[in-house]
């Protein structure tokens, strides 16, 4: 496999949202994605809308301006994400686009219609069969991402607590995904807890999504239902105490892997193409779904491009490598391999590793 290109326009902290828009707009150009548009065809312009409290997202103005880009182009634009495996009004569809809505998406500020890709409960989806998998035979993929005959990934890069980074092998996978798409990534993966640690404070109760969590006893110690776990890990994001943990060995690779694979389904009839626009700016050590707002650990790198999903993520890791001086993101998730995404991507044909970078200003 030939080496991908892969374009980058730096953004400064203070950097305006109508800048980023248009360096966002110019690196699509640069990068060719506007081939991948098919005329009077459907583009989805896949990106997260934004927990209630968080504020890890592509902002409206970014958004808007790559879809003025793509009805330039002679697509038909809409913005989409799918529900979310956890409760939160991001898991059907009604208060998803109302959640969407409060953070400034709508029709006028977007620049083209919102559709839940998965639908009201995230049951609308499409059984894609792929190969070279190790995992799945077919994956469920939400159905309007599927029907969509090109697409193009915004993705606010940051850290994952499974994954370790989080650009758009990330995004796409997991957020492709309908419902049983999700559930098959996470099932098998449970928590465990450290009694020696735990203050029985009762943070991870209170934010695990789907009530897998109770304190019983006397004691008050950590229970944990396994029929209702979903294995998300927000609490294990969340405990102040890191007295939770999972089995890396075996989970974290495995569900990277299902990402992975559910980013082969996803792409596999794109007709068109599919472009990837990765935004290294607030970076937080945290994914965006944890459902309060972050604190911003790094200062802002640039904007990321490429029509190869391995390469714009490779990249970005490497970008932030050199720009921090450091592996923020072994450093933060010491034990989670996150470059096993890169190999096993390139591994089942997604992508490459090999890349060169092309600086836009």
């Amino acid at each position: 496999m030939k080496k991908a290109k892969v374009f980058f326009a730096p953004v400064a902290d203070e950097e305006s949202l109508e800048s980023q828009a248009e360096k966002a707009v110019q690196l699509a150009e640069a990068a060719g994605l506007a081939k991948f548009i098919r005329k009077g065809r459907p583009c989805a312009i896949k990106l997260h809308f934004g927990e209630a409290q968080g504020a890890g997202y592509i902002k409206p103005p970014i958004c808007a301006a790559v879809a003025q880009w793509v009805r330039r182009a002679g697509g038909r634009p809409f913005v989409t994400d799918t529900n979310t495996l956890y409760r939160g009004r991001r898991s059907q569809a009604v208060d998803h686009l109302l959640q969407a809505a409060e953070h400034g998406f709508t029709l006028e500020t977007a620049g083209a219609p919102l559709i839940i890709a998965d639908g009201l409960h995230g049951t609308d989806q499409v059984s894609v069969p792929i190969a070279g998998g190790r995992h799945f035979k077919e994956v469920r993929i939400a159905s309007a991402l599927h029907q969509a005959a090109s697409a193009v990934v915004l993705t606010h890069v940051k850290g994952h607590d499974v994954m370790g980074f989080g650009g758009s092998i990330k995004n796409v996978g997991m957020g492709c995904a309908a419902r049983a798409g999700k559930l098959a990534q996470h099932q098998n993966s449970h928590p465990k807890f450290d009694e020696k640690k735990c203050k029985s404070c009762g943070t991870c109760v209170r934010w695990c999504p789907t009530d897998a969590l109770s304190l019983r006893g006397k004691l008050e110690r950590v229970a944990l239902d396994p029929a209702k776990c979903i294995g998300c890990g927000e609490c294990l994001a969340l405990c102040p105490f890191d007295a939770i943990g999972f089995d890396w060995a075996t989970h974290g690779p495995e569900l990277t892997e299902k990402v992975c694979e559910h980013v082969l389904g996803f792409l596999s009839n794109k007709c068109g193409g599919v472009g990837f626009l990765n935004f290294i700016t607030q970076v937080t050590k945290n994914c965006d779904c944890i459902g309060n707002r972050q604190k911003v650990e790094r200062p802002n790198i640039g904007i990321v491009a490429s029509a190869d999903i391995v390469a714009v993520d490779k990249a970005s890791s490497d970008l932030t490598r050199e720009r921090y001086g450091e592996d923020v993101w072994a450093k933060w998730w010491p034990e989670s391999n996150y470059e096993h995404q890169f190999d096993y991507g390139e591994k089942i044909g997604i992508g490459t590793r090999d890349y060169e970078l092309e600086e836009i200003r």
